[in-house]
């Protein structure tokens, strides 16, 4: 038997690695600033900021959307959600904003832990 697996030990405070939620929280924001600060016409600015103008969905609950999460990552990074597009267009606050926010997540998940 695997000794790493009859320990259950937590190698991303001990080690300094970056948990994968934390990598993926950075990665969402940063594709997020990136589509907010392209241009009105291109599909992707489109397909993040629209609705549907008519349709239905499936009973029970709700699909998790990409805008769902990307509010949870938001909210994680203490991020204001509906100022978040105004703080992304300029690319260096955004970056620096969304590397704080991914390291105050990680340190909050470290002290859960």
């Amino acid at each position: 038997m695997c000794l790493l697996l009859a320990v259950p030990v937590s190698l991303t405070g001990t080690t300094g690695v970056t948990s994968i939620e934390a990598v993926l929280m950075r990665t969402q924001l940063r594709w997020a600033g990136h589509v907010s600060r392209m241009e009105d016409y291109c599909l992707p600015k489109t397909v993040l900021y629209g609705e549907l103008a008519a349709g239905c969905h499936k009973r029970g609950t709700l699909k998790k959307r990409y805008k769902d999460s990307l509010k949870q990552h938001l909210s994680l990074g203490h991020i204001d959600c509906h100022q978040w597009s105004t703080l992304a267009s300029n690319r260096d606050s955004w970056r620096h904003s969304i590397y704080n926010a991914a390291a105050s997540f990680e340190n909050s998940h470290r002290v859960s832990l």
